[in-house]
């Protein structure tokens, strides 16, 4: 479900809205909901980051090396980026 279904469906539940500041309240509303999910995603794409990291290893050599998972919190960064830019405001 898009958010702007979301906000319709919010609207929607409060009849008492007069209908000219329905759809300012249903803009209001998807903008919220499109800053909350990319500020998840943002969480998720530093702590992947993370991951990725730590799963390099230490040390001169890379002591502790683990290439599948610098491989696949690698993928979750970019996917979670990838997410993020796709959903900001133009």
């Amino acid at each position: 479900m898009k958010p702007e279904d979301r906000a319709r469906a919010a609207v929607a539940y409060f009849p008492a809205i007069p209908a000219p500041i329905q759809s300012q309240a249903e803009i209001v509303i998807t903008r919220a909901i499109k800053r909350g999910v990319n500020q998840q995603l943002a969480e998720l794409e530093i702590l992947a980051e993370k991951e990725q990291k730590w799963a390099r290893g230490r040390g001169k050599h890379a002591k502790g090396r683990d290439e599948a998972a610098v491989h696949f919190h690698g993928w979750w960064t970019a996917k979670l980026r990838s997410l993020r830019t796709k959903n900001q405001e133009p």
